[in-house]
């Protein structure tokens, strides 16, 4: 009997053990997972941050007086000087509105998309001073070769070149009051070799030229001229549009 009692103690001391070692167990598991859920409540939130979109520049409230051929003074100078730093016009900033300037102004309003009238309009000087504005466009040597025998592929080429004028035309019928529109025709090679057809807007106070002076020509490649002589042959010549003779 006694032996019973004691088997069925030592049976009900096994259950229990278990019993409280399986809550153990349970209680663990809870801590772990409410530690872990604390843990992840702890940790910061990570958030990206947010794209910023720089503003605008703001168009200047401002209107600038339009500067033209034969002005003079302060505001011509500042539109030199830009010219200038740009590569557009060579020399000083005299503060006076002549034919280099002119011709200046016409190659950046080329090169800004807007209308190449030699007049340093409200458009043009905003274009000028308040956005990136376009630098002067670099010259390579002309190959009169490929100007002349692959005229489509070398359409668009800023080239430079220096020869001697062998004719020059000038049509009143296209003057207007900043200067005249010029046909010439340049030997690139010395002679009557390598002939290339330059179409030039001179302006109105700039030195004319005559045949047989030596000229240096910067401008575009554009495809080819071509015209009939007096023999009846067609001649095509290498075009050039001119940014500037001198």
């Amino acid at each position: 009997m006694k032996r019973r009692i004691a088997a069925l103690l030592a049976l009900t001391l096994v259950f229990c053990c278990a019993a409280g070692a399986e809550g153990v167990m349970n209680e663990l598991r809870n801590m772990r997972k409410s530690a872990g859920d604390r843990i992840l409540e702890m940790e910061p939130v990570i958030t990206p941050a947010p794209v910023v979109t720089p503003e605008p520049t703001p168009t200047p409230d401002v209107t600038y007086e339009p500067l033209s051929q034969g002005m003079k003074g302060d505001g011509v100078k500042d539109v030199q000087q830009r010219l200038i730093s740009l590569g557009y016009l060579t020399g000083g900033a005299d503060g006076s509105y002549g034919g280099r300037t002119v011709a200046a102004v016409k190659a950046f309003q080329q090169a800004a998309g807007l209308e190449p009238t030699g007049e340093a309009d409200d458009a043009t000087q905003k274009a000028l001073f308040w956005t990136p504005a376009p630098e002067a466009r670099s010259y390579e040597k002309l190959d009169y070769g490929r100007a002349l025998n692959e005229a489509d592929a070398y359409r668009d080429t800023a080239v430079t070149f220096s020869g001697t004028a062998l004719q020059v035309l000038e049509d009143d019928t296209y003057a207007d009051s900043l200067g005249v529109y010029t046909a010439l025709r340049v030997a690139t090679r010395g002679g009557f070799d390598d002939v290339a057809y330059v179409a030039l807007f001179r302006a109105k106070d700039a030195p004319p030229i005559a045949e047989g002076d030596k000229v240096t020509v910067r401008g575009t490649a554009n495809g080819l001229y071509v015209y009939t002589n007096d023999a009846g042959t067609d001649i095509a010549l290498p075009r050039i549009e001119a940014d500037g003779v001198e």
